[in-house]
């Protein structure tokens, strides 16, 4: 049962308080949820596949939780934490910011202003390799300015995206 279904019968409880009047916090805390699940579980394959590494990777908890202020989609998500896990196993600094994270600040701010084409062209990239079932559909025809232009504004936008507090 979700944290929204739970406060929809429990709001005869409370005096007819829906989860409406609540605004997104519902949703906010069953993101968090849903995401503390997929980082246990993506803990786990981790161990699992890197056994040597286990210590490391059990104390990383607290530093794959998601940092934007948007909820993140599941499959970005996903990829956020598996790219922390493999910069834990591989004694990386978790410092810089994650390929979702960036495809997220992409997204916020396309609905700002428009993308420039370098920066059109990163987010097409980064779309493709967490929707990829979604180009299929509908392909995409933009293109870098020239070549290295997209894994120039990677490296660019990871290093904005930085965290200090991540270890």
């Amino acid at each position: 049962m979700t944290i929204t279904q739970t406060l929809k019968i429990d709001e005869r409880l409370i005096g007819g308080i829906t989860a409406n009047a609540l605004g997104p916090f519902p949703d906010a805390v069953q993101s968090a949820f849903d995401q503390m699940a997929i980082a246990e579980q993506e803990m786990h394959a981790y161990t699992v596949q890197f056994p040597k590494r286990g210590d490391a990777v059990d104390q990383s908890f607290v530093q794959l939780r998601w940092t934007l202020g948007t909820i993140a989609p599941e499959a970005v998500y996903t990829a956020h934490v598996r790219e922390l896990l493999m910069r834990v196993v591989e004694g990386k600094s978790l410092q810089p910011g994650t390929k979702a994270e960036v495809l997220m600040l992409l997204s916020e701010s396309s609905l700002i202003a428009p993308l420039d084409a370098r920066s059109a062209a990163l987010y097409v990239e980064l779309f493709e390799d967490f929707y990829p079932d979604a180009i299929e559909q509908r392909p995409l025809t933009i293109h870098e300015p020239w070549a290295g232009s997209s894994s120039e504004l990677l490296d660019e936008l990871r290093r904005k995206a930085k965290m200090d507090r991540r270890l």
